[in-house]
C-alpha cells in the first residue's frame, strides 16, 4: 500500500501538482507505521529535494520511530538537526 501511495504522489508531480508538507508527512508516517524507516528517510530527502521544508511533524514522526526502535543516536541527530534549523516542537 505504501508503494501505491508513493506512486500516486509521483503521478501528482507529473500532473503538475506539487506535493506539500502534509502529503510528505503522511507518507513518512505511513512508512514508520509499517516499520520501513529507510523509505521514510528517503521520503524526507525527496521532500527536501522538492523544496518542501520538513516541519515539526516530520521530525517528531522520525524521532518517535527511532526512539521506539532503540536508535537513540539517530533520534538525537534528528532532534539536533531540527533545533539547528530553528524548528520548534
Amino acid at each position: 500500500e505504501i508503494d501505491k501511495a508513493i506512486a500516486l504522489v509521483e503521478e501528482m508531480k507529473l500532473a503538475g501538482v506539487k506535493p506539500d508538507v502534509v502529503t510528505f508527512n503522511s507518507l513518512i508516517s505511513a512508512c514508520c507505521r509499517v516499520g520501513d524507516i529507510n523509505k521514510a528517510m528517503d521520503m524526507m530527502y525527496t521532500m527536501q529535494a522538492a523544496d518542501v521544508l520538513p516541519n515539526h511533524v516530520t521530525y517528531n514522526t522520525l524521532i518517535d520511530y527511532h526512539s521506539s526502535s532503540g536508535d537513540f543516536k539517530q533520534a538525537l541527530r534528528l532532534r539536533d538537526q531540527m533545533v539547528g534549523l530553528g524548528i520548534k516542537e
